[in-house]
C-alpha cells in the first residue's frame, strides 16, 4: 500500500515536470531488491505510436507499468517520429531519380526491333524538386 502511495506521490512531481517543460512523463521507480520499472500515462504511450487521436482522452491518467526495455522502445519510435517530424530537417535527395528531378526510362521497339527510345519524366516521388522529405504525420510533435 505504501508503494503505491509513493508512486503516485512521485507521479505528481514528474508529471508537473514534464507538464511545464513539454516533455512526455516517464517515472523511473526501483524499488528494494526488485527490477527497475517505468511508469508512464497510457494516453501518452498510444500517441506516440498512433498520433493524436480523440479515442485515447479516455485512456488519460490510466497509469502503465513498463519494463525499462520497453520504455526503450518507445523513447527510440518518439525520436524516430520527431526526426522525420522536424519541418527544419535537411532534405535528402530523392531515392528514385538520384537528385536530378528527372527519371530517364528506355522504351524498346514493342515488335522486336532492335530500336529503342529514351524518354525523360519529371519524377513522381519528388515532383522535379530532387529532394524528398517524407510528409508529415498529424498529431506527432
Amino acid at each position: 500500500m505504501a508503494r503505491n502511495a509513493a508512486r503516485h506521490a512521485w507521479w505528481s512531481q514528474v508529471k508537473a515536470a514534464a507538464t511545464k517543460s513539454g516533455k512526455i512523463p516517464a517515472l523511473w521507480v526501483r524499488f528494494d531488491r526488485e527490477d527497475w520499472q517505468v511508469v508512464m500515462d497510457l494516453e501518452d504511450i498510444m500517441k506516440v505510436f498512433w498520433g493524436e487521436c480523440d479515442d485515447f482522452k479516455d485512456l488519460k491518467g490510466q497509469l502503465a507499468t513498463i519494463t525499462p526495455d520497453a520504455f526503450y522502445v518507445i523513447a527510440l519510435e518518439r525520436s524516430f517520429s520527431n526526426f522525420f517530424q522536424d519541418p527544419n530537417r535537411p532534405a535528402v535527395a530523392c531515392h528514385a531519380c538520384g537528385g536530378s528531378g528527372q527519371i530517364t526510362t528506355e522504351l524498346n521497339d514493342p515488335m522486336g526491333w532492335p530500336y529503342s527510345v529514351d524518354i525523360e519524366e519529371t519524377c513522381r516521388q519528388c515532383k522535379g524538386a530532387g529532394e524528398w522529405q517524407p510528409p508529415l504525420l498529424k498529431g506527432v510533435h
